[in-house]
């Protein structure tokens, strides 16, 4: 093939001067059927050289068949019950007398045809919802409160149609704080979402059974119907299927609670957020042309009222999820951490109103602890422990004092043997040993 200078000068000599075939031919010393072969030429797109496919392991051509057959069959069983090169290497040997391949030949092969076989490719399709429909998920957030730093938990509850989002802020992510958020979200709106979308979270599935079913919680079912929603729940470890609540978690996150809030009262801040989200539905939505306030008044138009009667979040607990011990008056039930019940169980001392020891005193009067009862929401009256709230002793080396109705001391007994030993339930004084 002559060089493209050269077919350039062949053709410009027979086009713009207007020489013969022959004349060229004689010109650049080829032949005539070479000249007109150029000059004749339409396509000069460059072929790219064919290259063949060469087989990095030719010895084991034989037996790749076999080997593919294995690997392919692999996938319907246990990872870790799959051929691994070692072992495709020996089958190899003992199925044929003449196997001569060399183990790391072997091994080359398979890791190369397992990464073609288990190679992650997934497609993907967008998630559309129905207006009215809304997820839900919990995020973390530091707040100063009263100038203390707390670790708090915030809920999020967004609408993936309209792109809307509230945020409640707590100190815990407790079934009462889910369903203290859900309620003042509920009210603010005027209006209960048709569906809402959860993740398997403790505070509602208690168990996640064959077939994609859930075991919900009693407390939660009785939340749920009160309200009137359909609960949808994610795939195990498949937090993307609510994505659109994942990423109003981080947008709220960066968006409302930076810098770091700093309150005297978390009620009142909560409304102030519900303000905050309803200034932020402003904005214009990234896909539709049209601004998340107008899309999200489609959201309302498909919801339901919220229900007249308002549910009382004390009566939603489960027996076993009641909490023991005392809180201390921090104005709502759904700031109680379940780390502080679990103190306050093992050191404090249960007030009793309703069943007539109130009058009953602690060892000291300094030491007793200033605390209310759980109030129920939007009642007045207090809740009463039942008897299985009380402390009961978990060791016997541990020998509690605990008065009765009429101010007397008394005594659990020890066991033989064993060292005695008291301690104060009241103000919570260390094991003194006799």
């Amino acid at each position: 093939m002559l060089a493209m200078t050269r077919i350039n000068d062949i053709r410009k000599a027979y086009f713009d001067e207007g020489c013969t075939i022959s004349a060229i031919a004689a010109k650049f010393g080829i032949d005539r059927k070479t000249a007109r072969k150029y000059i004749e030429q339409d396509d000069f797109n460059k072929v790219p050289p064919v290259q063949s496919k060469r087989n990095r392991w030719p010895k084991l051509e034989p037996y790749m068949k076999r080997i593919d057959e294995w690997l392919e069959d692999d996938v319907k069983d246990r990872s870790k019950q799959r051929h691994t090169a070692k072992r495709v290497h020996a089958r190899l040997e003992g199925t044929y007398p003449d196997f001569d391949c060399s183990y790391r030949t072997v091994a080359s092969y398979v890791k190369e045809k397992k990464r073609e076989i288990y190679s992650d490719v997934r497609a993907a399709l967008p998630l559309e919802h129905k207006a009215g429909e809304a997820q839900v998920d919990f995020g973390s957030a530091d707040f100063y409160e009263n100038g203390t730093l707390c670790s708090g938990k915030y809920l999020t509850v967004s609408f993936p149609y309209s792109n809307a989002g509230y945020l409640q802020l707590f100190k815990g992510e407790n079934r009462e704080c889910l369903f203290e958020g859900l309620k003042a979200i509920f009210e603010h709106l005027g209006g209960v979402p048709t569906r809402l979308w959860f993740d398997n979270m403790s505070t509602v599935v208690k168990k996640v059974l064959k077939g994609g079913k859930r075991e919900l919680c009693d407390a939660f079912l009785r939340f749920k119907e009160h309200h009137g929603f359909d609960a949808a729940f994610c795939n195990a470890n498949a937090g993307h299927e609510k994505g659109n609540v994942e990423n109003k978690v981080g947008y709220h996150r960066r968006n409302l609670l930076v810098p770091i809030p700093e309150f005297e009262r978390l009620d009142r801040y909560n409304e102030e957020l519900l303000r905050l989200c309803d200034e932020d539905h402003r904005r214009e939505h990234y896909k539709r042309n049209s601004t998340i306030e107008a899309l999200h008044r489609e959201d309302k138009e498909t919801r339901p009222p919220a229900p007249r009667r308002r549910v009382r979040l004390r009566e939603l607990r489960d027996d076993e999820d009641r909490p023991v011990g005392e809180v201390p008056d921090i104005g709502s039930p759904h700031l109680l951490h379940s780390s502080q019940a679990r103190r306050r169980k093992s050191a404090g001392k249960v007030y009793r109103e309703q069943r007539g020891t109130a009058g009953r005193k602690p060892p000291s009067d300094n030491d007793a602890p200033q605390t209310v009862r759980l109030a129920e929401a939007g009642g007045d009256g207090l809740a009463a422990l039942p008897d299985a709230a009380l402390p009961q002793p978990r060791s016997h080396e541990v020998q509690r004092y605990m008065g009765d109705a009429a101010g007397r001391s008394s005594r659990i007994p020890r066991r033989k043997g064993e060292e005695r030993t008291k301690r104060c339930i009241a103000d919570a004084r260390p094991v003194e040993r006799a």
